[in-house]
């Protein structure tokens, strides 16, 4: 028995008489088994079938003519403008993103993250104004190396007073 993607390229050549006697047994002997082939090749007959049905429409003899001078004159049209346009929008997002990665490295270069490796925060202070948190942090560089201090993951960990936990929007006692 031959296999379904075998048989469904066949289908075409079936339709138009295009295959051998031994071929068109072996398709048909396929499709008495195969209701997924079956199913499929039904489909594409009822389509066969419509197509060969619609009526023909009669053109005027300069139609072709026309046709083509109109799709010339709208493809030189439209691609002109279609070209300003790409170019258009490549210019946007090129100076959108060279702004984003100004913006970005000159915040990051003037305030140093408090993240960052080899930088330790010493003074935070939480002000509130106007019902928002505000964090100051005076963050002073610290070098790794310039330290003696212990990997904090080796530390044992110490509790935590939730007395002195407060988030934000929560009214502070």
């Amino acid at each position: 028995m031959i296999s379904c993607d075998y048989a469904k390229q066949q289908f075409s050549a079936y339709l138009d008489n295009g295959l051998s006697a031994a071929e068109q047994t072996e398709l048909e002997y396929h499709l008495s088994n195969c209701k997924t082939c079956s199913s499929e090749y039904a489909q594409i007959v009822f389509l066969h079938q419509r197509l060969h049905n619609l009526t023909t429409v009669n053109t005027s003899p300069q139609f072709d003519q026309i046709l083509r001078t109109r799709i010339m004159h709208d493809n030189s049209v439209n691609g002109n403008s279609r070209f300003i346009l790409k170019n258009l929008y490549l210019g946007i997002a090129g100076v959108t993103t060279l702004a984003a990665v100004t913006f970005f490295t000159l915040t990051t270069i003037n305030e140093p993250s408090v993240n960052s490796p080899g930088i330790s925060v010493h003074n935070a202070q939480t002000v509130s104004s106007s019902n928002r948190s505000l964090h100051q942090v005076d963050a002073q560089p610290k070098l790794a190396s310039d330290t003696q201090e212990q990997d904090s993951l080796k530390l044992p960990t110490k509790p935590v007073d939730q007395s002195k936990i407060h988030l934000v929007g929560q009214d502070q006692k």
